[in-house]
């Protein structure tokens, strides 16, 4: 038998279940704080992240705002690469650029050394330390340096 697509998505029709109405609005709302950087998200970052002392925002920043820079990948989404710019500032620093699952456990290292004063990109192919292709979904950049630390989110689409 041939089945022609509607237009319902999955998450329309699993709305009207009793029990699963909540998981797809959360699911929405998730989904809505991953990919719009516009979006006032209610939802913090995970508990692992927090950990780290990132909270996502702008307040993260110890030093002026024009001393370190994190800026947000392109593309976002992505497949199969995307890539992350930030800026060292003048004297340069031991910085490190690491990526976590959204459970907040270390996917890959990208950059972990000193660096010298200036913008800097690097690239990511969507895979974990050991070279193996990571699964879709969304993943969280961050920079640290000495008295600077900023995350920001990337998603990835297989």
């Amino acid at each position: 038998a041939c089945y022609s697509r509607d237009y319902y998505t999955e998450g329309d029709i699993m709305i009207n279940i009793p029990g699963l109405d909540e998981a797809v609005t959360g699911f929405r709302i998730f989904y809505r704080c991953a990919v719009d950087p516009t979006f006032d998200c209610p939802l913090g970052p995970p508990a692992a992240l927090a950990g780290l002392g990132g909270t996502g925002t702008d307040q993260d920043t110890a030093q002026p705002e024009a001393a370190f820079e994190l800026r947000q990948n392109i593309p976002n989404p992505f497949n199969p690469a995307t890539r992350i710019s930030f800026v060292v500032p003048d004297g340069g620093a031991a910085i490190s650029l690491r990526i976590y699952d959204s459970a907040g456990r270390l996917v890959r290292t990208l950059v972990d050394g000193y660096e010298p004063a200036g913008s800097r990109e690097v690239s990511w192919y969507g895979e974990n330390d050991q070279g193996r292709p990571v699964s879709s979904g969304v993943y969280f950049y961050r920079l640290t340096a000495p008295e600077f630390s900023k995350t920001k989110k990337m998603i990835l689409l297989r």
